[in-house]
C-alpha cells in the first residue's frame, strides 16, 4: 500500500502527527530505514532516543513498536509516524544538532562553515567542479551559558533588496551586518549571542562584522531576531555591498507613511484570518485571506513572509503539502474553491493554519465526528483449529453513491474515501476511528486468535482453546461482532450444546422479614421482600446439570460434559465462576437445593443471568415516561437537555423504590439541576402526606451559595432556606416550613439534634466523597438522618480506594453492600494485591471507567481500557475484581461523561465556580476598600473628578489581587490562637488525592491545616482533582503571574506534570508541543496576556480561568484556545469568582457593557475607556 502524510495523519490523529512533524524538522530522526511495508529508526536526542517501528500493513493489522505509553497502549506512536515521515517526505527533515568547532579551529582565522567575508564569496559560488575542502575533526563546543554573554545589545543591518536574489537560486546570500553595543548596566542580548557562538562568530565585537549569509542561516538568524527591536532593512553606510534594483512596494500609501521605514520588523508565526463560505448546495467552499499580497521566501525549509511596504517579516508555520497548492494561491490574494469532502478531509490541518471566523456559511461550522465502526468475523475450522478471517464495516458508507455498480460489487471504503458526509446534515462528516478499531482488534485478540502471514487472517490451535472459545468466549464476540459461520463451524458447533448458569423467576416474593429457612439476616431493613430464586445449569435444549456437580467439574479443571444420550455439552465456566462469585457478594442464603434468598433490590445484580421475559422482577418501579416528566416539571423540564432529563428519570424511579442512587456525572453535566428536578418532583408527589418532611442538601459550605442561586432559578416555587450562620436557629425550630433546607457538612453535625426526629422526603450528600472515611463526625452524622430516599452526588467516587465507595454506598443505601470487614475481605485486599503484582508491586491508581449512558459504572483499575473490559479468558485478576464490584453496584450508580453525551451537549459550556473569602482575606479586602475609597477622595480633590481614574484601577488592582491570594500582596495569614480547632469539619475530614498519588486515609492521616490566604484554592484543588481522574487536560489561565506561580508550585509539590507560559519564557513552541502531545502532561499554566492570542491547544478540553478579566472578549480568546476546530470534546471553561467581590460586580459589568468591552486591547486604561467614571464607582461601591 502507499504510505503518505494523509494516511499518517489519520492513522495516528493529528496530535501525533504534528508532533512528529517537530522531530522531522528539527533532525531528532535518525538511522531511519525502510524495508517493504516495515519502517525503522531512532527518534529523539541522546540517552533519550527511541527506537520505533512502523509496520504499514493496513487495516487492523498496522501497528507501532515503540518503548512509548502511546505504543504500549496499542496507538500509532508519534516517534514511529516520524520514522516513516522523514522517509516518504526527505524534504522535511531538518539538521540534526551536532557539535560545532570551536572558532578559528579547522580553518583560516574569522571564516566560518556556511558563512563568507562580505567581500568573499559564499559556499556555493565555488567554481564548477572545484572539489570542496576537507574539513578536519572539529572538538565539541562547550554550550554557551548566560553568564558568558557580554551585557549589552546588538543592532542588525539586513540588506532586505537582496531577498529578491533568493528566489531560485540555491547559491545566492544576502549581507548582514552585525554590531555589539555594550552597556555593563543594561539586559544581555541572548538570542543573538547564541546565534553568534552556534556559527563560531566572536562575542561583544564592537566592530561591525559583515557576513554574507545564504538561506539556511539567514532563516536562522532571522528565528533569532524574532521581536527584536533593533534590527534594520537596510546595510549602514560604508558596507561596501552593491544594492540591487528595488522592486516597487505593493503596501498602500497611508500603511507605509505610518511605519518607521528605518526598522524591520520580524514576527513569530502566527494564525492567519482565512474567510470561508461554503456554497447553497454544500459543495464546495471558497476561500481568501483577509490580508495577503506578501512575498513568499523560501530559506532552505523554512518560509517567509515579506511585506516590502511595511518592512516587515513574519515566519510561516509548517504548511502541510496537501494545502501548499492552495497556499500559495491565497498568499497571491486570491480566492481557492475547494470541494467540501476535500475541506473536511484537511479540516485540522487548515485550523492549525489559519483562522476561520464564525459565521452562517463559514467553514468553521463543518464537524467531524468519528465513526462507529464494527468488526464482521468469519468462523471456520474444527475442534483443533478455529480460522478467522476479519473485516472491517464503515458506518455511513452510502453504496449507492457509486453509479452503475450493484451493491455487491461496491468497494469498501478506504481512506481516500473518508470522511464520509452525513446524508441529513451536510455539514457533519464521519471520519476513520483508528483508536476504536484498534480497540475491537486487541479485544478479538484476546479471545486468543493469534494473527498468520496473511493480512486479516487469523487461528487458534489447540482443542483445549478451542472448548473455551465456543464455550466462554463466542458469546461475548457475538455482542461487539458480526459473527457468520462458515460450513465447517457450523458443523463444529452442531456438536455441542453449552451449559450456560441462570437464574429462574420466583412465582411470588417470601414475606418481607422471612427468608425461607427463619427470620432475615442481621441488619437487613425490614421493609425489605426476599426472593426466592432458583440457580439453574442447563443448556438451551433443556438439559441441565446440578449445581454441586458443576462446582464439581469446574473445579477439576473439566469443561465439557458427555449427556446419557452421548451427546456433548461444553460448560461455560467464566459465566458460571461470574454467577458464584456475585452469589456471595450479594449475601444470599442457600435455602436447600438450587435455591436461594435474595434482598429484591440486590437482584437487578444479577440481571446478565436472568431470563429475558423478566419485567416485574428487573423492574418493579417503572421509569416515568419522558412526556410525564416534563409535565410535572412544567417550564423547568424543557430545559433539561436529553442526558439530563434521563438522569432525571432514573433518580425519580429510585426515588420510588424505597431506596437511592448515587449520581456520578462528570463535572458540568449538571448534577445539581437533575437534583432540583428530582426535589421539585418528590416534593409535590408527598403534598399532603403529614408524615414527611422538608428535602434536605448537605454540601460544602462554599458550594451553599450556588445551591441558592440554582434553586432560584429553576425551582423558584420552592421555599428555601440556608441553614449556615449564627442566626439559623429560628429557622431550625421550624423546618417543617420549609420545602428544601440547604445546609453543610460542618453544620449537620453540630445541629443533629433539630434533624434526628424528622422524616425526609429526601436527603441529597453533594460532593459525597466529604464521606468517603465513614468514621469522621460528619459522616456518621448523616447516616442518623432518616429519609424516604437518599442520594449522593460526586464525579469522584473513588479517591483513594473502593473503601471510599463502601462509604458513600453505606449512606445512600444502608446495608445494601456487605458489611465493612466483609467488603474489605472481598474487595479492598485482593484488589490491592492484584494490583499490586500487575504492576510490580506499585501501588494502584482507580479512574473512572466509561459506561454506557444510563447504565452506570464501577471505577476499576487505570490498565484496563473501555475497549478491552471485556476481554475473554485473559482478564487480569484486578479486572475481574472490579467486574463483580462493577456488577453489584451498576443497578444504583449513574455515571456519563462529557464526551458520551457530546452529541447533547453544546460544544462550549461555561460555568462559574462562586469562591468565599476567608476569613483573613475578607479583613484585608474590607481595610484596602475603605483606604482606596479614601484614595479617590483625595485624587479627586487634587486633580478633579477625571484624575481619579488611575487611582481607581490600582485600587481595583489590589482588590483583584485580594480576591486570589494574600501573598500576591505580600501578606501571609497566621491563624488565631485555636483557630485550627475550629476549623470547619470539612476542610479537615476531606483530604484529596491529586495526580493519582494515593494518600493515608483520613481517620490516619495528619489533619490538612485549612488555606488562610485564599478561598479560591480549595475550589480549585476540587476542581483539579476531578478533571484529572476524569482523563481531561485542563489550560490555567491568571492575569497575575505570581498566582500563577503559586498554583504551578502547587503542581510540582503533587508531582503533576505540567507545561507553563508567561511574557518571560523564552520556549513558547516547546511548552505547546509538549503540552499537545504528551498525554501525561495534563495542566498548562498560562499568563492571560502571553497566552490568551495565537495558541492551538486542542489537546485540553477544560479551561480554568483563575480570576475575571475586565474585557469578555479575552476570556473568550483564552477559551478559545481550546475551543477550536479540530477538539473533537466538548470544552467547558470554568471561571473562579468571589462573591460578594469587585469580582462578582465585574461579571455584572462585563454583561451590561458587553458590547462596549467586547474588543481587544492591550491595558486596562485602554479597556476602560468605554466605561464611565459612575460605573467604576459601582466597582468600589
Amino acid at each position: 500500500m502507499e504510505v503518505t502524510e494523509k494516511w499518517l495523519g489519520d492513522i495516528g490523529g493529528w496530535q501525533a502527527m504534528k508532533a512528529a512533524r517537530e522531530y522531522v524538522r528539527t533532525g531528532q530522526v535518525a538511522n531511519a530505514t525502510r524495508d517493504g511495508i516495515i519502517f525503522k529508526g531512532d527518534v529523539g536526542l541522546g540517552q533519550r532516543a527511541l527506537r520505533a517501528t512502523l509496520v504499514a500493513a493496513g487495516g487492523m493489522r498496522t501497528e507501532a513498536k515503540c518503548g512509548c505509553n502511546d505504543a504500549r497502549r496499542g496507538l500509532i506512536c508519534s516517534h514511529a509516524i516520524a520514522v516513516a515521515l522523514s522517509i516518504i517526505s526527505p524534504h522535511l527533515v531538518g539538521k540534526r544538532p551536532e557539535p560545532v568547532a570551536a572558532a578559528g579551529q579547522g580553518g583560516a582565522a574569522g571564516s566560518v562553515p556556511g558563512l563568507s567575508p562580505a567581500t568573499g564569496t559564499s559556499p556555493g559560488s565555488r567554481a564548477p567542479g572545484a572539489a570542496a575542502p576537507a574539513e578536519p575533526a572539529k572538538p565539541a563546543r562547550p554550550e554557551l551559558s548566560e553568564e558568558d554573554v557580554p551585557a549589552g545589545t546588538y543592532t542588525v543591518h539586513i540588506s532586505t533588496p537582496h531577498f529578491t536574489q533568493l528566489t531560485g537560486s540555491k547559491t545566492a546570500s544576502v549581507p548582514v551586518t552585525i554590531q555589539f553595543n555594550p552597556d555593563a548596566d543594561g539586559p544581555r542580548d541572548l538570542p543573538v549571542a547564541k546565534w553568534l557562538h552556534d556559527h563560531q562568530l566572536p562575542l561583544g565585537q564592537t566592530a561591525p562584522q559583515h557576513l554574507r549569509l545564504p538561506a539556511d542561516d539567514l532563516s536562522d538568524l532571522l528565528e533569532a531576531l524574532i521581536d527584536h527591536p533593533d534590527v534594520h532593512p537596510t546595510l549602514p553606510s560604508g558596507a561596501g555591498v552593491n544594492k540591487p534594483a528595488t522592486v516597487a512596494s505593493t503596501a498602500k500609501t497611508s500603511d507605509v507613511l505610518s511605519i518607521n521605514k528605518d526598522k524591520l520588523i520580524i514576527s513569530s508565526a502566527a494564525r492567519w484570518i482565512l474567510h470561508s463560505e461554503v456554497d447553497k448546495l454544500r459543495q464546495f467552499v471558497v476561500f481568501q485571506l483577509s490580508d495577503a499580497g506578501h512575498t513568499l521566501l523560501t530559506l532552505g525549509e523554512t518560509l517567509w513572509l515579506y511585506d516590502s511596504g511595511a518592512n516587515a517579516l513574519q515566519a510561516v508555520p509548517h504548511v502541510p503539502e496537501a494545502l501548499r497548492p492552495m497556499w500559495s494561491t491565497l498568499i497571491t490574494g486570491a480566492p481557492v474553491r475547494q470541494p467540501i469532502a476535500w475541506v473536511a478531509s484537511h479540516l485540522t490541518a487548515i485550523s492549525e493554519l489559519f483562522e476561520l471566523p464564525p459565521g452562517p456559511d463559514s467553514a468553521e461550522n463543518i464537524r467531524l465526528i468519528p465513526a462507529n465502526p464494527r468488526f464482521q468475523c468469519r468462523l471456520d475450522g474444527s475442534q483443533r483449529q478455529l480460522t478467522a478471517q476479519v473485516s472491517l464495516l464503515h458506518p455511513h458508507y452510502d453504496a449507492s453513491r457509486h453509479a452503475g455498480v450493484s451493491p455487491q460489487e461496491t468497494p469498501p471504503p478506504s481512506d481516500a474515501t473518508y470522511p464520509i458526509q452525513d446524508q441529513q446534515n451536510t455539514l457533519v462528516f464521519y471520519t476513520r476511528n483508528f483508536p476504536v478499531e484498534f480497540g475491537l482488534q486487541r479485544q478479538f485478540q484476546s479471545t486468543g486468535f493469534l494473527a498468520t502471514n496473511v493480512p486479516n487472517h487469523f487461528e487458534m490451535k489447540g482443542e483445549r482453546e478451542v472448548l473455551h472459545f465456543l464455550s466462554s468466549d463466542l458469546q461475548k464476540l457475538r455482542r461487539r461482532f458480526e459473527v457468520t459461520e462458515a460450513d465447517g463451524f457450523r458443523n463444529l458447533i452442531s456438536n455441542f450444546e453449552i451449559i450456560r448458569p441462570h437464574i429462574k423467576v420466583p412465582r411470588k416474593p417470601l414475606a418481607p422479614t422471612q427468608t425461607a429457612s427463619g427470620p432475615a439476616p442481621l441488619g437487613a431493613s425490614t421493609s425489605q421482600d426476599w426472593l426466592s430464586l432458583e440457580v439453574a445449569y442447563e443448556a438451551s435444549d433443556g438439559f441441565h446439570i446440578p449445581r454441586q456437580d458443576v462446582l464439581r467439574l469446574i473445579r477439576s479443571g473439566k469443561r465439557d460434559y458427555q449427556g446419557r444420550d452421548g451427546k456433548r455439552y461444553l460448560i461455560d465456566v467464566d459465566s458460571c465462576e461470574e454467577l458464584e462469585s456475585t452469589l456471595q457478594d450479594v449475601n444470599t442464603r442457600f435455602t436447600g437445593g438450587n435455591h436461594v434468598a435474595i434482598r429484591s433490590r440486590q437482584v437487578e445484580a444479577l440481571e446478565a443471568f436472568l431470563p429475558a421475559g423478566s419485567p416485574v422482577l428487573l423492574d418493579p418501579v417503572p421509569f416515568l415516561e419522558e412526556g410525564v416528566i416534563r409535565s410535572r416539571l412544567g417550564r423547568f423540564g424543557e430545559m433539561l437537555r436529553p442526558y439530563q432529563l434521563e438522569g432525571v428519570r432514573w433518580l425519580e424511579r429510585h426515588s420510588r423504590s424505597g431506596g437511592g442512587g448515587l449520581l456520578a456525572d462528570e463535572m458540568g453535566l449538571g448534577k445539581t439541576v437533575q437534583t432540583l428536578a428530582l426535589l421539585k418532583l418528590i416534593l409535590a408527589a408527598r403534598a399532603g402526606d403529614p408524615t414527611l418532611g422538608p428535602a434536605v442538601v448537605v454540601c460544602p459550605t462554599s458550594l451553599l451559595g450556588n445551591w441558592s442561586d440554582e434553586a432560584a432559578r429553576f425551582t423558584p416555587e420552592l421555599k428555601t432556606h440556608i441553614s449556615h450562620d449564627s442566626k439559623r436557629f429560628a429557622a431550625l425550630r421550624k423546618l417543617a416550613e420549609f420545602d428544601v433546607i440547604f445546609t453543610s457538612y460542618a453544620l449537620i453535625q453540630r445541629d443533629l439534634d433539630y434533624y434526628r426526629d424528622i422524616r425526609f422526603a429526601a436527603i441529597v450528600l453533594d460532593e459525597a466523597s466529604y464521606i468517603r472515611n465513614p468514621e469522621t463526625e460528619s459522616a456518621r452524622a448523616v447516616r442518623q438522618l432518616d429519609a424516604a430516599s437518599r442520594f449522593s452526588l460526586t464525579g469522584t467516587p473513588v479517591e483513594n480506594s473502593v473503601k471510599d465507595l463502601w462509604s458513600i454506598f453505606s449512606f445512600t443505601l444502608p446495608g445494601y453492600l456487605p458489611i465493612y470487614d466483609d467488603f474489605n475481605e472481598r474487595f479492598v485486599k485482593p484488589l490491592a494485591k492484584a494490583a499490586a503484582a500487575e504492576s510490580g508491586n506499585a501501588a494502584p491508581t482507580y479512574t473512572p471507567m466509561r459506561s454506557r449512558a444510563g447504565a452506570g459504572a464501577a471505577f476499576g483499575p487505570s490498565a484496563p481500557t473501555a475497549e478491552s473490559t471485556e476481554s475473554g479468558s485473559t482478564k487480569s485478576p484486578s479486572a475481574v475484581i472490579m467486574e463483580r464490584l462493577r456488577r453489584l453496584i451498576r443497578p444504583h450508580i449513574l455515571r456519563r461523561t462529557k464526551r458520551e453525551v457530546a452529541k447533547d451537549l453544546p460544544e462550549k459550556i461555561e460555568k462559574v465556580l462562586w469562591c468565599e473569602l476567608t476569613a483573613a482575606q475578607s479583613t484585608v479586602y474590607h481595610r484596602l476598600l475603605e483606604e482606596g475609597r479614601e484614595e479617590i477622595r483625595v485624587a479627586r480633590q487634587r486633580s478633579g473628578q477625571g484624575g481619579s481614574r488611575m487611582t481607581m484601577f490600582t485600587v481595583l488592582l489590589r482588590l483583584r489581587q485580594v480576591c486570589n491570594d494574600l501573598s500576591l500582596l505580600g501578606i501571609k495569614a497566621v491563624p488565631k490562637a485555636g483557630a485550627a480547632a475550629a476549623a470547619p469539619a470539612e476542610v479537615v475530614e476531606a483530604p484529596a488525592t491529586k495526580g493519582g498519588k494515593a494518600k493515608k486515609s483520613a481517620a490516619t492521616a495528619k489533619p490538612k491545616a485549612p488555606n488562610l490566604s485564599s478561598g479560591k484554592l480549595p475550589v480549585y484543588e476540587e476542581l483539579l482533582q476531578e478533571s484529572i481522574e476524569g482523563g481531561h487536560k485542563t489550560l490555567i489561565f491568571s492575569q497575575f503571574v505570581g498566582m500563577l506561580k503559586l498554583l504551578k508550585s502547587h503542581a510540582e509539590a503533587e508531582g503533576i506534570p505540567h507545561c507553563y507560559l508567561d511574557g518571560s519564557s523564552t520556549d513558547r513552541p516547546a511548552q505547546v508541543a509538549s503540552f499537545q502531545t504528551d498525554p501525561n502532561k495534563k495542566l498548562f499554566f498560562i499568563s492571560l496576556k502571553a497566552g490568551g492570542y495565537g495558541l492551538n491547544l486542542t489537546a485540553a478540553d477544560e479551561v480554568v480561568l483563575v480570576d475575571p478579566w475586565w474585557n469578555p472578549a479575552v476570556e473568550a480568546q483564552a477559551i478559545d484556545r481550546a475551543h477550536r476546530i479540530g477538539q473533537g470534546r466538548p470544552v467547558t471553561a470554568y471561571r473562579l469568582v468571589c462573591r460578594g467581590t469587585v469580582e462578582e460586580k465585574i461579571l455584572a459589568l462585563q454583561q451590561k457593557k458587553r458590547a462596549v468591552m467586547d474588543m481587544a486591547l492591550e491595558d486596562d486604561a485602554a479597556i476602560f475607556a468605554g466605561v464611565t467614571d459612575e460605573e467604576l464607582d459601582e466597582l468600589l461601591a
